[in-house]
């Protein structure tokens, strides 16, 4: 072991790894821990989805998603608008189309945020009741 002096001279051993085990506080073990399987799966994913958190936030995302199909036109409401729209706007359009921006209400991905958010608060409310 190597040794340290102190600011009076005197001579003081390094504890080097040894003391890095003089804490009081308790080990912790890690043991085996079992896998959770489908079903452990299946029930923390349903705890997740019926949790009111969740819900609020499956909201915010139908709120924030209900945005561009309130400022982009649609093709279910005018396809004359959408039709200038892509005339004047033909590097946007594509993008627009990819994203289904253009008919928001029957896009696949609003369609999933309100089916999940349809499940979430049927999850949340039925227990409560």
């Amino acid at each position: 072991m190597s040794k340290t002096e102190t600011d009076n001279g005197q001579e003081q051993e390094d504890l080097g790894a040894a003391g890095s085990q003089l804490s009081t506080a308790p080990q912790e073990e890690i043991a085996s821990v079992p896998g959770l399987g489908v079903i452990g799966w299946a029930r923390w994913f349903w705890r997740q989805l019926t949790s009111m958190r969740v819900a609020l936030l499956l909201l915010l995302l139908l709120s924030l998603g209900a945005i561009p199909g309130s400022l982009i036109p649609q093709t279910g409401a005018d396809a004359a608008k959408v039709d200038d729209f892509r005339q004047a706007h033909r590097t946007l359009a594509p993008i627009y189309d990819k994203l289904g921006l253009f008919h928001v209400y029957s896009s696949v991905w609003f369609s999933a945020i309100y089916i999940l958010l349809f499940v979430s608060l049927i999850g949340c409310i039925i227990p409560r009741t």
